[in-house]
């Protein structure tokens, strides 16, 4: 019974911050590569998950940033990584990376003349990440 309760003190006093993952996928709406968007402080999770889901040498040097978007150039979805989603600014911006990697594998370049399918595109993640993000009340612009 002692061994019970000192596990759960043990247990009660962990910062489980780190062990937070929130991950869904967003579609890609008229084109074939999706995006997977992972949220958690817990770096070498974010690691392990990256390399085994697009086959690249990630480390966690990689992971020195406020948000990363790791592109994918054989179909893949592409990993949109954040630490939190607090920030609407560091989330936008990476969803325009991830954007630019949709579009870029559907071979559209970005020009005056395909600007609008951009910004469709950009409007279409952007409503889905706010949809679906489990705790949209917490976000805030931040400067």
């Amino acid at each position: 019974m002692r061994y019970i309760i000192l596990l759960l003190i043990l247990l009660s006093s962990c910062n489980n911050k780190n062990m937070d993952v929130t991950q869904f996928e967003i579609d890609g709406g008229t084109f074939d590569m999706n995006v997977t968007i992972l949220v958690t402080e817990n770096i070498d999770y974010a690691t392990k998950f990256v390399h085994s889901n697009l086959d690249t040498l990630v480390t966690q040097k990689d992971f020195d940033a406020r948000g990363v978007t790791f592109t994918s150039e054989d179909g893949r979805n592409a990993i949109i990584w954040l630490p939190n989603a607090n920030d609407i600014s560091i989330n936008t911006h990476e969803l325009a990376h991830a954007t630019i990697n949709i579009l870029t594998w559907a071979g559209i370049p970005l020009n005056d003349s395909t600007e609008e399918v951009f910004t469709y595109e950009m409007q279409h993640l952007s409503d889905q990440f706010y949809n679906q993000l489990p705790y949209k009340k917490h976000i805030t612009y931040v400067k």
